[in-house]
Parts: C-alpha cells; structure tokens; sequence
C-alpha cells in the first residue's frame, strides 16, 4: 500500500517526501485557481442568463456544475441574489445587480 510519509526518505528526520505538500495554485490577483474557475464559469453563467435562450439547469451544466442546486447556492454566495432573480432583474428593469 501507498504512503505518503515514509519514515526514510533520504534522510533520519522522517520528514514527508519531498513534493508531496504543495500550497494552493494562487493566480496573479491573488485568488486560488479554484475561485478563479469559479469566478470565470459564474461569469459565463451570467452572460447565458441574459441570453435567455437556456433553462438554469442547462446553464449550470454548460458551465460546468453538475448540481443544480449547487450551482444556485454558489451563484447566490457569491452574486448576492439566485441565477432566476439576476435573470429577471437584469431583465425587468435593466438595472444593475
């Protein structure tokens, strides 16, 4: 069996092999790779939502979750409010979310 700490891996300290604990990818603003994935899929989601052509399930999909609620509970996180009420706001009255 595999084990990521092996008490002799060049040296008497047992210390983890070398390589295997890295830090988080961070991008040039600072952010994880993560929340930049997420930043930039929530943006397409919200350029699909004022196309209007797609149901919230298929937007979330094209975009990249494969849960809707999800995708619901990180859009509102992050946007402030839910994929249907940025939908119908920006839509309404065109103001700004």
């Amino acid at each position: 069996m595999y084990s990521c700490y092996d008490p002799h891996p060049g040296g008497p300290s047992g210390s983890p092999k070398p390589g295997l604990f890295k830090p988080p990818v961070q991008t040039a603003h600072g952010q994880s790779f993560i929340d930049y994935l997420t930043q930039v899929r929530l943006n397409e989601a919200k350029a699909l939502l004022l196309a209007g052509e797609k149901t919230i399930d298929q937007i979330a999909s094209a975009v990249g979750f494969n849960n809707n609620s999800y995708f619901t509970a990180v859009f509102k996180k992050r946007e402030g409010v839910t994929p249907s009420e940025f939908r119908q706001r920006r839509r309404g009255d065109g103001s700004r979310v």
